[in-house]
């Protein structure tokens, strides 16, 4: 299972927490995305087909780190969802309005671990990334 971290509008106040909802995406799944990450990284350091597309991509999305965002999406992807906290927000993504819930101290700790561990690895060690999500989470 997979726990998915998403900032909307108000959701995040002094008394709310970051909206949190869990996808279960199987683990072979995340395999295969990983075989492509490595793949697209591979054709970033080479020249070829691959590596011109990418870098048609990037100019035409303006985005010049998508295979490095992709690996880092991935890394959030694959951490380990603490068992409590998962718990505390049910399984499977929300249909419908999502309710308030309320953490007891652990769950509130293994959230705190968790949004830390997704925050070191969205900024793959930029300092001002790293800044600029830990302010989102915390």
């Amino acid at each position: 299972m997979t726990l998915i971290m998403q900032i909307v509008g108000n959701c995040l106040t002094v008394d709310t927490l970051t909206c949190l909802y869990s996808v279960d995406v199987p683990a072979e799944y995340l395999h295969t995305l990983r075989a492509c990450h490595t793949m697209l990284a591979r054709a970033e350091r080479e020249t070829g087909r691959l590596t011109d597309a990418l870098d048609e991509l990037a100019e035409e999305t303006s985005m010049r780190c998508l295979v490095g965002d992709f690996g880092r999406v991935l890394d959030v992807m694959e951490l380990k969802t603490p068992p409590g906290l998962l718990r505390a927000i049910g399984r499977g993504a929300p249909s419908g309005p999502v309710p308030a819930i309320t953490l007891d101290a652990t769950q509130e700790a293994e959230y705190q671990d968790f949004c830390g561990r997704v925050v070191y690895a969205l900024s793959a060690g930029d300092r001002f990334t790293y800044t600029s999500h830990r302010a989102m989470y915390f």
